[in-house]
């Protein structure tokens, strides 16, 4: 649901209220939306940290690849596979600089290389129904955080913190 008005009411056969007239029920058209403004925001975003030459990693809550898409349901068409997976191979490889992207969101814990950028999702799921939740890794490190930190500090040292926003005297700090 959401308080977002209908661009045009009367297109859509009129809008269900199911609590109250601030709230109708979400649309395929909303979901576009605010999937295409996400996207905007992120390549904005990853062309900045791409010209400071900055290493970057990126969470979103949906996957950026079919990949994603375990073996477990691999064969299972429900006809809801975009509202889990998206295909963001292009943004991830013209973007080398991501090193990791965590995602969450679509059931299964996976692991696998887009080009430079390591993906990895470790989900807890929903306790104690869903199956992932009794194969959640609280403790697993699949990926060297002291290695981003070195990246990130190498970036640094080039001047890469210039028109982040850092006060004069402080320093960027990952």
């Amino acid at each position: 649901q959401t308080k977002a008005p209908l661009p045009d009411p009367g297109a859509q056969g009129g809008a269900f209220y199911p609590h109250g007239p601030n709230w109708r029920v979400l649309t395929v058209n909303d979901i576009n939306a605010r999937h295409t403004e996400a996207l905007h925001f992120l390549k904005k975003t990853l062309k900045s940290s791409r010209e400071r030459k900055m290493p970057t990693v990126v969470m979103t809550h949906h996957a950026p690849s079919y990949l994603s898409k375990t073996q477990r349901f691999k064969y299972i068409d429900s006809g809801m596979d975009e509202a889990y997976y998206s295909n963001q191979h292009e943004l991830i490889e013209e973007n080398p600089r991501v090193r990791i992207w965590l995602h969450g969101h679509s059931r299964d814990s996976c692991r696998y290389q887009v080009g430079e950028t390591l993906v990895i999702s470790n989900q807890r799921g929903y306790f104690p129904s869903e199956q992932c939740s009794r194969n959640f890794e609280p403790d697993a490190e699949v990926f060297d955080l002291d290695e981003i930190k070195k990246a990130w500090a190498k970036a640094l040292a080039k001047g890469a913190d210039k028109g982040l926003g850092v006060p004069a005297g402080k320093v960027a700090r990952p």
